[in-house]
């Protein structure tokens, strides 16, 4: 049995809220597109552009390192 007063939350990494935006924004444009009378397919192409920029964020401007050891 674990003390709970050890417990920590996991730590959530760049990666991690990458991979997390970009089904986000896949179905905030899909979800926008219907609330607001926009194109389906204009309202993804959005969608995708907000989903792209994470992707080049996450694989050119801030590449994965790896761990430094000691």
């Amino acid at each position: 049995m674990t003390d709970s007063s050890s417990f920590r939350p996991p730590s959530v990494s760049r990666a991690d809220i990458v991979l997390a935006v970009i089904p986000a924004a896949l179905f905030a444009a899909v979800l926008l597109g219907q609330l607001l009378s926009i194109p389906f397919q204009s309202a993804l192409v959005g969608g995708a552009l907000v989903a792209g920029l994470a992707v080049g964020d996450g694989l050119f401007r801030n590449p994965p390192r790896r761990p430094q050891s000691a």
